[in-house]
């Protein structure tokens, strides 16, 4: 098992916050995060500086990338910007590029997620897309259409705990679905109870609990899972706000460890 601090676990955080953080908290991987929808395009992925930067960081790091994050892909997305992020990820020795489907039409949906993945294979990255509730590509189901329709082979998906029970999935649909298109599981916990729809993105942003500490059935969720899939940590909450960023990194981690501990079942090896 590998696991890896998700860079939107630390509050006010900037791209290179969680390289030394993740370090320092013993986690195997890092994310690194340069957009999510409504943000412009990140042009400091095009700066050679920030590049030499962010590898001489994670080389004193000693930890490496798992996923580079996010991609969107909405009405306004461009080949350029995603030439860009793909270059940048195979850069920094990461091993995914995150993508986020934010447009209303399905088929360019596909048709985009299709081209960021033949720019990815030809550096030996794999993509992923995750769904949301709030976001245009909303529940498992969902994600699982549009990867399959891209037909590539290096498309799969990162599956957000959060994200599958806020969106009506559960344990059952998880165990359904091919253990081949799941490449992450981003792990977090929550009140079984969801807000109203309107506040489902500001708890996704702020208000998560660290896995083991709400109602969520995890354990249950990582039993139907391959037992390899690396595992993002991403659970930005408020017990954590004034922490440094290794305090926030370690009280995640920390938490975590006490759910590995509580854990009474075998992950099923469904590799």
């Amino acid at each position: 098992m590998q696991v890896a601090l998700a860079p939107l676990t630390l509050h006010q955080s900037q791209p290179l916050d969680a390289i030394g953080a993740a370090a320092a908290a013993g986690f195997d991987l890092t994310g690194l995060a340069f957009r999510s929808y409504g943000q412009a395009f990140p042009a400091v992925l095009n700066d050679r500086d920030f590049l030499l930067a962010t590898r001489e960081a994670l080389g004193r790091a000693g930890i490496p990338v798992l996923e580079v994050s996010n991609l969107v892909l909405d009405e306004t997305f461009r080949a350029e910007e995603a030439e860009t992020f793909v270059a940048f990820a195979a850069a920094v020795g990461a091993r995914l590029v995150q993508v986020v489907g934010w447009d209303q039409s399905i088929d360019r949906t596909i048709e985009n997620l299709a081209a960021v993945a033949d720019l990815a294979a030809d550096v030996g990255l794999d993509v992923v897309l995750e769904f949301m509730p709030y976001s245009e590509t909303r529940t498992l189901d969902d994600a699982l259409r549009t990867v399959m329709a891209t037909g590539r082979r290096n498309v799969r998906l990162l599956l957000d705990s959060l994200h599958l029970f806020r969106s009506g999935g559960d344990v059952a649909s998880v165990a359904a679905a091919d253990p081949e298109y799941f490449a992450v599981i981003q792990l977090s916990d929550a009140p079984l109870k969801a807000p109203d729809p309107v506040n489902l993105r500001a708890e996704s942003r702020t208000s998560r609990l660290v896995p083991g500490a709400g109602e969520l059935p995890l354990h249950e969720l990582m039993a139907v899972l391959p037992k390899d899939l690396p595992i993002s940590l991403e659970v930005p909450c408020l017990a954590t706000r004034g922490l440094s960023f290794s305090g926030q990194a370690a009280f995640v981690m920390e938490g975590f460890r006490r759910f590995l501990a509580e854990e009474t079942g075998p992950h099923n090896e469904r590799a």
